[in-house]
């Protein structure tokens, strides 16, 4: 997609264009926008990928001091490490040579971008990672909640910055609910602001909590007392009681609901694509591979007063 088309920057506040960037995992899509000149702002909920993007993106830029060049000057080399990421995988392999061969990791320097402010007075761009689930950080940005927090302040609600685009990779089939992360998505960008979406529909949340033939029968004698004719049953309650309610309440949605659903929230879909294939965390030289035949879409927000 042509990224000219994400936005321009702010004739007042002489800002480059913000994407948002959720899921960013070890932050190289974010890293990669962000070498374009937009300022990016990621986000993940998993400690274990902020803590290998956090070491990635600052602890590797770090003055190697072994790289001393002898005219008194420390070495602006990085610190790159050799990981070899087959190395426990006994099925499907070729060789032996190629389970313990190494993958040098970052393979570009992560602090190597400097952007100054260019000659029209445009401010640098920034990349910033956060740490959270999406609605709990992104959330502030839907009216009813601004409109509850002006009730309890007696102030004007807040103006956050909205994004000039939200770029989603592998990210929105991991909702636990579709509707309202897209609904949150529209309310984030700026008006004609982009929806970019690449990725499958695995559904992270999907799979479990199912009911089963005679659930609805044996209702529990607290629930029939009480004259809940449409509660589970306990035999249900107590086969799931494991399970994060999210598991309960996801819906696996089709492509076809995908689309009209980004199409009801006020969306005007651009481009789209289909069956793009794509390895997820797969070995080139492995006897067995997991490809994904993807989806890609680009969509526009319409203005409010177009919905």
């Amino acid at each position: 997609y042509d990224d000219k088309n994400i936005g321009d920057k702010s004739e007042d506040e002489q800002l480059p264009p913000r994407v948002a960037v959720p899921g960013s995992g070890l932050g190289r899509l974010g890293w990669e926008i962000f070498s374009k000149g937009y300022s990016v702002q990621g986000s993940d909920f998993s400690l274990p990928m902020l803590l290998a993007s956090d070491f990635v993106l600052n602890g590797c830029g770090i003055p190697n001091m072994e790289a001393d060049t002898g005219g008194g000057e420390s070495g602006s080399s990085f610190r790159q490490f050799g990981v070899s990421p087959f190395i426990s995988e006994t099925k499907n392999t070729t060789s032996f040579q190629n389970r313990t061969r190494s993958v040098v990791v970052p393979d570009v320097d992560p602090t190597a971008l400097q952007h100054n402010e260019d000659e029209d007075g445009l401010a640098a761009p920034e990349f910033t990672m956060m740490a959270g689930e999406f609605l709990s950080l992104y959330s502030h940005f839907l009216p009813n909640h601004q409109k509850s927090q002006n009730d309890h302040s007696h102030q004007q609600p807040n103006s956050p910055n909205k994004f000039h685009a939200v770029v989603c990779s592998f990210f929105l089939d991991t909702a636990p609910s579709l509707p309202h992360y897209l609904l949150t998505i529209y309310h984030m960008l700026e008006d004609g602001g982009l929806l970019l979406h690449f990725g499958p529909l695995m559904y992270h949340w999907s799979g479990h909590g199912s009911l089963l033939p005679g659930d609805r029968d044996d209702t529990s004698t607290n629930d029939m007392m009480n004259g809940d004719n449409h509660s589970i049953s306990s035999k249900y309650q107590k086969r799931n009681k494991h399970l994060d309610e999210r598991y309960l309440s996801s819906i696996d949605y089709t492509w076809e609901e995908f689309r009209y659903m980004i199409l009801q929230c006020g969306f005007e879909i651009e481009e789209e694509e289909m069956y793009i294939p794509a390895r997820y965390t797969a070995d080139a030289k492995s006897m067995m591979k997991v490809v994904y035949d993807c989806g890609f879409l680009v969509a526009r927000k319409k203005p409010m007063n177009r919905k």
